[in-house]
């Protein structure tokens, strides 16, 4: 195992655990540092969290031989199904539920992070995780 998908699975360990954090009134402050700010601001924060995800899996498919743009449909794709099963697990997590738009945001947020990467590959080929895809 590279050392670039041990450190996409720890990032993918730690937004699991993250949203498993409880949120009930005993453990809020204790557990989630994230209660402190304001919900519209969490929501947003889902971006760059996934954003990231995405970039880690083009970085990681890249090393193992997948080019672009198969990389980076497949990292918008994980860190998607990823979001989803997140929210979904939240069913089990006290004082947490799952959210379709928490969901879209971590879609949204992977979506974007990849699509400024790609216009960032054709204004300069240095700005890339991998090879460049000239269509």
């Amino acid at each position: 195992m590279n050392n670039t998908l041990k450190l996409t699975l720890a990032y993918m360990a730690v937004l699991f655990v993250a949203s498993s954090l409880p949120s009930t009134p005993d453990t809020v402050l204790v557990w989630d540092p994230f209660a402190l700010l304001d919900p519209v601001i969490q929501n947003f924060l889902h971006l760059p969290a996934y954003g990231l995800l995405a970039l880690l899996w083009i970085k990681t498919l890249n090393e193992s031989g997948v080019q672009a743009p198969f990389n980076m449909v497949a990292a918008v794709a994980i860190a998607s199904a990823f979001g989803m099963i997140t929210e979904f697990s939240q069913v089990w997590v006290p004082g947490r539920y799952p959210s379709v738009l928490d969901w879209l945001f971590d879609s949204t947020g992977a979506l974007v992070s990849v699509g400024l990467l790609r216009l960032g590959q054709r204004q300069s080929p240095s700005a890339t995780l991998g090879p460049s895809y000239d269509a």
